[in-house]
């Protein structure tokens, strides 16, 4: 993928992975735009990074989204980063199930809406690109937040699915699979997580779009691939033990 002089558009982008993105792409001689419902960190990116180019918009609205393709038919990366993440037990009972629509709309809806909107733009351009941020919980899933890892496996599965209908044209898809990685969603984790930096996660990503491997496992993520293909069910039972000690000191 050719990572300089596109026109970036990164969902989620106010903060963690996305900020992150974001500063990588503009300082590579890119034009980024950011979305997210926050004004109030939009504003404060803006401060920082005048050069970013901020949109407050909910991509769970199908309005939102069309009004986005519309506005933005110059560009030609698109980067579905942003998520929410909720712990539930089916076993204790669902309090408000308005959070887990929001969360399977935020996570999965929202992505496959900006695909179908912004592709007929992207088929029109000489490099394009879709970048999907999935998770390592989407290997194998976390659980505590099964609807979250839900929505990342189906993440994943799309992102091969759509890689798959668009052979043959310009835009390739990738599917970046991150461990934990130190933001505001993962802010109430026990602290003796490994969490990987925001900063880190890019570099190693960044590798892998310059040499179009579609597929990034960075850190622990890797291990996670190897081991649901050689070993699944040592690998449930270690992400079984190890996040029921997330939120313990």
């Amino acid at each position: 993928m050719n990572t300089k002089q596109n026109v970036v558009l990164i969902t989620g982008g106010s903060s963690g992975i996305g900020l992150a993105f974001a500063k990588k792409f503009s300082s590579e001689e890119n034009k980024v735009i950011i979305v997210s419902r926050s004004e109030q960190k939009l504003a404060s990116v803006k401060a920082q990074f005048p050069q970013i180019i901020t949109e407050a918009a909910d991509i769970t609205e199908e309005y939102s989204i069309a009004n986005l393709a519309a506005k933005y038919k110059d560009v030609n990366i698109l980067v579905n980063n942003a998520g929410v993440h909720h712990e539930c037990s089916f076993r204790n009972g669902i309090e408000d199930f308005s959070l887990l629509r929001n969360e399977i709309a935020t996570n999965f809806v929202a992505p496959v809406m900006l695909a179908e909107k912004f592709i007929p733009e992207l088929l029109a351009k000489k490099n394009a690109a879709i970048i999907n941020i999935s998770s390592y919980f989407g290997i194998s899933p976390k659980p505590s937040a099964p609807v979250y890892s839900a929505t990342k496996a189906a993440m994943r599965s799309f992102s091969k699915s759509l890689r798959m209908q668009l052979r043959g044209t310009s835009i390739k898809v990738f599917d970046i699979v991150p461990p934990i990685v130190e933001t505001p969603l993962t802010a109430q984790i026990n602290p003796n997580v490994l969490k990987m930096k925001p900063e880190e996660l890019i570099e190693i990503a960044w590798k892998s779009l310059i040499k179009d491997k579609y597929d990034v496992y960075p850190g622990l993520s890797k291990l996670f691939y190897v081991l649901s293909r050689v070993h699944p069910r040592y690998l449930e039972n270690k992400v079984m033990k190890t996040t029921l000690n997330e939120k313990n000191p």
